[in-house]
């Protein structure tokens, strides 16, 4: 830290402070004399505690740490599970029928449009989903969360009386980047109609970018959440049929070929 020697000392180099050490590499520092100035007399500065390249070293790691120390927070309040924060492009196993989902997904960006992965369930779509979250988490505020989870909080605080269940109401509505996980999935009602219209249609004003997955078909879209609701989605999305074998299922009995042997 730079020190100010009292007004009475005086410029002869008999009072030149000694000199100092960086605290970090020991590299010698100096006292430096700033000089007279008008009426102020010149005065001696005391040798600094890092030299200058400590000192851009330290401030560099300090940026680091808060942006580490954001990104965490943007994780945390982005509600990403632990199995979703590793799902990514790079670990994505791209096959012929997602080629050109695992495309659009890597080119989209949150300005005004969003996407609406349609297939099968272990074809990849959330994983995709969480691979543009995991992307723009830090970067965009983002709210990951799956459409019966989200109604299902929002139901249990109406029902305890909970002040908070509107907080993440009013997030998922406001939020820069919505990731509405498997739409269609919940029990269907009047309620679970209407509260999805509220938040679809509010997100289709605003022009906010929301991405959905969903294992139904546009037809059984209608069905479950209703016409008003699917018709917006398909305007304020690109829609993205993805195809292929359940690759959980796949897996499973890869590994099981593995162990045993065919």
């Amino acid at each position: 830290m730079l020190e100010n020697i009292p007004a009475s000392t005086t410029t002869s180099a008999n009072n030149r402070p000694p000199d100092g050490a960086c605290g970090m590499c020991g590299t010698k520092t100096v006292p430096f004399l700033r000089p007279s100035f008008l009426d102020i007399e010149a005065r001696w500065i005391a040798p600094a505690s890092f030299c200058l390249c400590c000192l851009n070293k330290r401030e560099e790691e300090e940026k680091i740490r808060r942006k580490q120390k954001a990104i965490d927070e943007a994780f945390q309040n982005s509600r990403m599970s632990l199995r979703f924060k590793e799902r990514t492009f790079e670990n994505f196993v791209i096959e012929p029928n997602t080629q050109k989902a695992y495309e659009i997904a890597l080119r989209f960006h949150p300005q005004k449009n969003g996407l609406l992965f349609l297939g099968a369930c272990g074809v990849g779509k959330t994983h995709l989903a969480a691979a543009i979250a995991n992307r723009e988490i830090g970067e965009t505020p983002t709210l990951f969360i799956s459409c019966p989870e989200f109604l299902l909080e929002l139901r249990d605080g109406i029902s305890r009386k909970k002040r908070d269940y509107f907080s993440l109401f009013d997030m998922a509505r406001k939020v820069r980047l919505l990731i509405l996980d498997d739409v269609g999935a919940e029990k269907t009602s009047e309620w679970v109609q209407e509260t999805l219209f509220v938040l679809i249609n509010h997100r289709y004003e605003h022009m906010l970018p929301t991405l959905f997955t969903t294992n139904c078909s546009l037809e059984e879209l209608e069905e479950r959440i209703g016409k008003r609701s699917t018709s917006r989605m398909v305007e304020m999305c690109r829609c993205i049929q993805m195809n292929g074998e359940d690759w959980r299922i796949r897996q499973r009995q890869q590994n099981k070929e593995s162990l045993y042997g065919r």
